[in-house]
């Protein structure tokens, strides 16, 4: 069985140093031992490195957890919904300052003046469904049916503020931002978040459940929230259908995801390569939720919170599932850890796992560089120290087509194309960089050190 216990899997890219991935995997292991995980799923993606996953623990008996396995990652959903209405807005579909009455019409103690934008900021006032004292009731009573987006009205009760008075997390909001998209799009969710993000950015291990029906398979939910003192696997109670459960979160808290998904999505939209500067822009406009901290279009953000960095996150919870991920936005290092249990907090993930995961990324070198292409005797980087430019001559071999910059940190200073013999570094910080040439499919063929100096 210490097989099962244990990493069960470790993938790693051929960038990524053994020291660095090694550790990951130990430092895993320790910590969801320590505070008995039943499974977990975890990946890192470090900028220009690639990404490294790992595994502990079982989906259920005799069964480990697989890095392709898919867990339901609760409100994180929230986060890909908002980058798909700012993708939308980008399309002149609406925009994000249209109030809701548009669309919603009608609908008792839905305050139609409330905006787009408030909804998936949260100062929209209007009550969060699943706060409702018959919701959970009524999926007791019915545990089989499969929930459409407006099947949420009968359970949202009168607004808490008038919008935009006040901060306050409603997963209605998300819910009828599927409605209105819906609406809009005249097709169905899972259709339009498949067209605007799924495909574009390759998250083929991302699935709106249970309208769209994975190809991978799920890990097994445990909980302690189905009438029982013991953590129990709900694939196992009867009269239980996470089918049909996973339905009443809809746009709220619906989607299936790899760990190694939720990164790649996390770094392509932190990184701009999913909605576009203004968008991004918008989304990590926050309200004050108390202290430093805010919440922006569908992420949060956490002033020096963690290894004194700050970060964005969201994380998610649902029946089952426990989830938390976090982008360091000093490196650009993503961090998730989905969990197949919901009787772990979601500030203990935080707290415990991911840290000491962060904690690794701080301390060890990511990066493990081929001795071939380090300092690459066929090109000559020079001045070094460099002050205002650096001139690159090639005597031989691959062209080179591309050169970044990467600071001590592994975050990505800077990044261009080629067109002559020089680059210049009056626009970077002084410190101590690692240059990258590339040729023109992205490989390596010459890395050293720099340092720019003032």
């Amino acid at each position: 069985m210490l097989s099962l216990i244990m990493g069960t899997q470790l993938t790693v890219s051929a960038q990524l140093s053994t020291a660095f991935t090694n550790r990951l995997q130990v430092v895993m292991d320790s910590v969801c031992a320590k505070i008995n995980l039943k499974g977990a799923s975890v990946a890192v993606s470090v900028p220009n490195a690639g990404v490294w996953k790992g595994t502990y623990g079982i989906s259920s008996t005799d069964n480990p957890v697989k890095s392709d396995m898919l867990f339901g990652i609760g409100s994180n959903t929230k986060t890909i919904m908002a980058a798909l209405a700012l993708k939308l807005q980008e399309n002149n579909l609406f925009s994000l300052d249209d109030s809701i009455g548009k669309w919603i019409i009608n609908k008792p103690n839905i305050n139609g003046q409330a905006t787009i934008r408030q909804m998936l900021n949260h100062t929209s006032g209007i009550f969060s469904y699943t706060e409702h004292p018959n919701f959970f009731a009524s999926i007791n009573t019915d545990p089989f049916k499969v929930w459409k987006l407006e099947d949420i009205y009968p359970f949202v009760n009168a607004p808490e503020f008038a919008p935009g008075t006040n901060w306050s997390y409603s997963n209605t909001n998300y819910t009828l931002m599927g409605i209105i998209i819906e609406k809009v799009t005249n097709k169905p969710i899972q259709d339009v978040l498949q067209e605007y993000i799924f495909t574009p950015n390759g998250l083929t291990q991302t699935f709106y459940y249970p309208q769209q029906i994975p190809t991978l398979e799920i890990a097994n939910p445990w909980s302690t929230g189905v009438g029982r003192p013991y953590l129990a696997n709900m694939n196992e109670i009867p009269n239980w259908s996470m089918y049909a459960l996973h339905s009443s979160a809809s746009t709220a808290g619906g989607i299936l995801q790899t760990a190694e998904d939720n990164v790649k999505f996390w770094d392509r939209l932190i990184s701009g390569k999913m909605i576009n500067e203004a968008s991004l822009k918008q989304m990590k406009t926050y309200v004050n939720i108390g202290g430093r901290d805010g919440y922006g279009l569908g992420m949060f953000f956490y002033s020096r919170a963690l290894n004194q960095r700050s970060f964005y996150s969201h994380g998610g919870t649902f029946i089952g599932y426990i989830n938390e991920n976090m982008v360091d936005t000093t490196s650009g290092i993503v961090i998730s850890v989905l969990t197949n249990q919901d009787s772990i907090s979601n500030n203990t993930l935080i707290g415990r796992v991911i840290a000491a995961l962060h904690k690794v990324t701080l301390q060890t070198p990511a990066t493990g560089i081929k001795e071939s292409v380090y300092n690459n005797k066929t090109f000559s980087v020079y001045p070094n120290p460099a002050h205002e430019k650096i001139t690159i001559v090639q005597e031989k071999g691959e062209t080179a087509t591309s050169v970044d910059m990467i600071d001590l940190t592994g975050r990505l200073v800077k990044s261009e194309m080629l067109s002559g013999s020089t680059l210049s570094v009056e626009d970077i910080t002084a410190g101590l960089y690692t240059l990258h040439l590339k040729n023109n499919k992205g490989e390596l063929l010459h890395v050293q050190k720099i340092q720019v100096v003032r």
